[in-house]
């Protein structure tokens, strides 16, 4: 009886032992994948702007393949860019993706004014993301407006679209088009957009904040939080932007 008991906590010991190793394993590879996939972005990111001298229009451009709870959001000033590509998965062990990709963060990078390329996932402080941040140099300084949508908060209460100023020179508004998935339309107003900087058109239900680059398009909600596509189209009727989430 003993002989059997002394069998039995061995074989409970190895069990025990396997356990551990297959779980180190599993852990292992899910931070290899995450850590590739984080690199993968920042590296695509990084190529587009010295080569083309422009960011990637969606995350589809540089991840096709790992597009799915990954993000790219980046601000640019005066030829320096801050790139943070993030992850909001919470099935990797931070412990073990740190051996592998050490410059890894849970603490949020706040961007002033960032810019979330099309087809990410929310850039938000969610307990339990991850954060991977890289600065890239450039000389370079755009010569024409490069207007784009940057980010559309459509969970909040108001609805905000951000729309900013990319390229080098102001950009005359007038008569250009937003429009979404179901075919609701703003049209804006004389608005002079300056090199660099943001407006905002809010939807839905709240006080819009005071201030001249602030825009009100309907009271009621205009963006839906299961996905859609904002499109801006120019005075000519050409797409300027088409932004997914």
């Amino acid at each position: 009886m003993v002989e059997l008991l002394i069998v039995l906590a061995v074989i409970a010991v190895l069990i025990s032992i396997l356990s551990i190793t297959a779980l180190n394993t599993i852990r292992k590879a899910k931070a290899v994948a995450v850590a590739q996939n984080l690199k993968t972005l920042s590296t695509g990111f990084e190529n587009k702007v010295l080569i083309d001298c422009s960011p990637p229009e969606s995350i589809y451009e540089i991840g096709e393949n790992v597009v799915e709870n990954y993000g790219v959001a980046y601000e640019v000033s005066n030829g320096i860019w801050l790139m943070v590509t993030y992850y909001t998965g919470k099935d990797v062990h931070l412990s073990t993706l740190e051996t592998i990709l050490p410059d890894i963060s849970e603490n949020f990078i706040s961007l002033t004014s960032p810019t979330v390329l099309s087809g990410s996932a929310p850039y938000s402080d969610s307990e339990g993301n991850i954060y991977y941040s890289h600065v890239i140099a450039t000389s370079y300084t755009p010569s024409e407006a490069d207007v784009i949508i940057t980010n559309i908060e459509y969970a909040a209460s108001p609805e905000v679209v951000h729309i900013k100023n990319l390229g080098g020179v102001s950009a005359n508004l007038i008569g250009w088009k937003l429009k979404d998935e179901a075919n609701h339309t703003f049209i804006f107003p004389a608005i002079t957009i300056d090199s660099g900087e943001e407006i905002r058109i809010y939807s839905g239900h709240g006080t819009m904040p005071e201030g001249e680059n602030n825009f009100k398009w309907s009271g009621s909600y205009i963006w839906n939080n299961d996905g859609d596509t904002a499109y801006l189209y120019d005075s000519a009727g050409a797409t300027v932007c088409v932004y997914a989430y």
